[in-house]
């Protein structure tokens, strides 16, 4: 969704969240290699990213993105305007990007 919505609108200038982070350890991890800046399949080496990150990293710095319990995460846009026209057609499309997705809430 997140690249959805980047791709989608011309008025979002960059974006970040809980992916962007596992990409960049995943990436680190293995020799920086451009193949690698993804997430992994394995949920049990995600798993030890982020703890490897918690225990070592800044961990407020994950707490910008994720809940405590990993229940919830955020997905910041940056615009490139802060006008309402702009603000509302951003909304807008990420609500309707979101009712395509299916969630477990």
């Amino acid at each position: 969704m997140q690249e959805d919505v980047v791709g989608s609108l011309q008025s979002v200038g960059n974006s970040f969240s809980l992916t962007d982070y596992i990409k960049r350890m995943n990436k680190g991890m293995n020799a920086e290699k451009e193949e690698f800046n993804s997430i992994p399949n394995q949920q049990d080496l995600i798993a030890q990213f982020l703890l490897l990150y918690e225990m070592s990293g800044d961990p407020e710095n994950l707490w910008k993105v994720v809940d405590f319990n990993y229940n919830k995460l955020n997905v910041n846009f940056q615009l490139k305007s802060d006008n309402s026209k702009t603000i509302n057609a951003a909304i807008a499309s990420i609500f309707i990007l979101l009712s395509n997705l299916h969630f477990f809430w």
